[in-house]
């Protein structure tokens, strides 16, 4: 997120867009074919944006207002772009110019509040998921809402697919929201022996400097990932310490039910669904009665 961003009110963010919409961005000469913000998830509230994210969205919708510009908004989780579409649409913005993308984790319900405030849903992260996964969020969506649904390929998969050799973005500020998020595509992009290009630093893979400034961010990357471990180790060592059980709880299974069943000739998959425990722990369970076990024995699993 650009400096500018925090320091001014969402009226001087629109007029600056408004600005580039008509005069290009920056120094570049590029006039904008639509507005591409992002909105994540509040961790104690998952409903409401933070003061900023709600800001970029009051300032896009007021820009949209004037130059008749679509917006889409990346989102980091589907309450947020919920929340980010009434806001939009609280500026009397149209709703038909909002893009809430990346919907496919967000699940029905949110995807139809979204579309049924008049704004579009996108999935786009098609050869991501199995296909006929992808096929029953799209079966679902469109029994009522099938004009408010966007189907596109998110650039990863490309990428990833390597149907492209290189990455060419204006500024390092348009291309991701942190230096965690820049470090983590940077790395992805070596993995795949791709290289990026950003225009305004002068910043290229494909020649020595750029790939200096590029093992300098490989770098950092690798010292926040032992940084991670060094803190996930040291949590679990604290945890125990203090007696606490780390993993999954244990459950407590009645075997003799379950050995009786097996008597009478139930399956597997018969006695998981009655007794909402999977199969192996079943199992296990059965395994661990003695041989003549007393009734209503438990056992630990």
């Amino acid at each position: 997120m650009p400096r500018y961003a925090y320091d001014e009110t969402a009226d001087q963010l629109a007029d600056r867009w408004v600005r580039e919409w008509g005069n290009g961005i920056e120094d570049s000469g590029v006039k904008p074919g639509f507005m591409k913000i992002g909105v994540d998830e509040i961790e104690s509230d998952s409903a409401r944006l933070s003061s900023i994210d709600e800001k970029i969205v009051r300032a896009s919708a007021r820009a949209s207002r004037r130059t008749g510009l679509a917006v889409t908004c990346h989102t980091g989780g589907g309450p947020a772009g919920l929340a980010a579409a009434k806001v939009f649409i609280g500026e009397k913005a149209d709703p038909g110019r909002f893009v809430v993308a990346h919907s496919d984790g967000h699940g029905l319900p949110i995807n139809q509040a979204v579309a049924e405030l008049g704004a579009w849903v996108s999935f786009d992260a098609i050869s991501r998921r199995p296909l006929e996964l992808h096929l029953k969020l799209v079966r679902a969506m469109t029994q009522r809402h099938a004009g408010s649904l966007l189907l596109s390929h998110d650039n990863g998969w490309y990428c990833r697919k390597r149907l492209v050799d290189a990455v060419v973005v204006y500024r390092y500020d348009r291309f991701a929201r942190s230096l965690r998020s820049l470090v983590n595509a940077l790395e992805e992009f070596r993995s795949l022996d791709m290289d990026f290009i950003s225009i305004h630093e002068g910043v290229d893979t494909s020649t020595p400097n750029g790939r200096l400034i590029f093992g300098i961010f490989a770098s950092i990357a690798e010292f926040e990932r032992e940084l991670i471990r060094d803190r996930v180790r040291s949590g679990l060592a604290a945890a125990k310490a203090k007696g606490k059980r780390i993993g999954r709880p244990r459950v407590a299974v009645d075997a003799s039910r379950i050995d009786a069943l097996r008597r009478q000739g139930r399956s597997w998959a018969e006695i998981t669904q009655e007794t909402g425990i999977s199969k192996g722990t079943a199992q296990r369970a059965v395994a661990g009665l003695p041989t003549n076990p007393l009734k209503g024995d438990f056992v630990r699993c």
